[in-house]
């Protein structure tokens, strides 16, 4: 029992400290984007894309190995599709944490979690990848990745699970 309040304190504390990053700095200058959330796309290729048009979506939807269960129909006069992959690994996951523009770049956040090193996990190949929607833009994205352990004894957080 110990030992699980430490790894949920030391969660928390992981939480804590990636929302006081994503705070600090703020300025007009550096402003946080809005974003939506897409699930279920995957790529086997490592790839950090920004997909502007409803040509460039269908064409990656066909060129991708396992393709997407995004609605395709995104209305990229007013969005743009960002999507990161973090190609074949084992026990890692991907989201964005934060997206963020300056007067000439948008940064997009991504968190890259794995099991800690002396942790046992199944030996399972996955593709890791996010989609998030942002406001229209065509300025350069930069894809910044920074890297999280999970503990061995922390339940990993389930995003739109169906209820039990």
């Amino acid at each position: 029992m110990q030992k699980s309040l430490y790894s949920i304190e030391k969660l928390i504390t992981l939480s804590l400290g990636i929302v006081v990053c994503a705070t600090v700095g703020a300025t007009s200058e550096n402003r946080l984007v809005d974003f939506q959330i897409l699930h279920q796309v995957s790529e086997r290729e490592k790839s950090y894309r920004a997909i502007n048009t409803q040509e460039e979506w269908l064409k990656y939807l066909k060129s991708t190995s396992f393709g997407s269960n995004i609605d395709p129909e995104i209305d990229f006069t007013k969005s743009t599709l960002l999507v990161a992959s973090l190609g074949p690994s084992t026990g890692h996951a991907v989201i964005f944490s934060d997206i963020r523009e300056t007067k000439d770049i948008v940064y997009a956040h991504l968190l890259d979690t794995s099991p800690a090193p002396h942790c046992a996990f199944p030996q399972i190949v996955t593709y890791p990848s996010a989609a998030a929607v942002i406001p229209h833009t065509n300025k350069t994205i930069i894809f910044q990745i920074k890297h999280a352990y999970v503990e061995c004894d922390v339940a990993p957080i389930q995003i739109n699970a169906s209820p039990p």
